[in-house]
């Protein structure tokens, strides 16, 4: 299992492995070599999402994750993606938490985001080796800047995490 982190912050590093085989990779400013962004925007499907909302998807492969195989994710506005059927709220905490099962939990860029901002949106797209699930100039409540990422989830378990475009953090993201 490989998982790739691409964030405007390191200029290259890696870990791991963890208890359960993860590695990364971490790039900065979009090296051609690891950076694979899917503009799904025209072409996927736009999530319905509220303020402080989840949705389920169908995945089109048995996604493997820590100890268990998934058909299906559960998308959350507040930048997580995760596998059990229980909202994990804006409140953020350092992982690992005692209060989330880490194993069911991808935090992408867990903040107070804002999906319903007119000129936001939410998309996947199941390719079927492959789904994209991507956060469109989505802001974060009450601050400036928009912010645009997604997600990459194969049937190998293999998982890469894109930023676009990052204007705007808060302490607690």
């Amino acid at each position: 299992m490989f998982l790739t982190i691409l964030q405007l912050c390191y200029l290259f590093s890696f870990g791991g492995p963890d208890g359960y085989g993860y590695l990364f990779l971490a790039t900065k400013d979009g090296d051609p070599l690891y950076f694979h962004w899917e503009d799904i925007t025209e072409t996927g499907t736009r999530l319905d999402l509220g303020d402080d909302d989840y949705v389920a998807i169908d995945l089109p492969f048995s996604f493997p994750f820590y100890d268990a195989l998934y058909n299906y994710a559960f998308i959350g506005s507040n930048g997580l993606i995760y596998f059990a059927d229980q909202y994990v709220g804006i409140e953020n905490e350092c992982l690992p938490t005692h209060i989330y099962d880490v194993g069911d939990l991808i935090a992408l860029y867990w903040s107070d985001l804002n999906p319903e901002d007119s000129l936001a949106g939410v998309y996947y797209q199941n390719f079927g080796s492959y789904t994209v699930i991507e956060y469109h100039m989505v802001p974060i409540v009450g601050i400036p800047g928009r912010n645009t990422f997604e997600v990459i989830l194969t049937p190998t378990g293999y998982i890469e995490l894109l930023y676009l475009h990052m204007e705007s953090y808060s302490d607690e993201t």
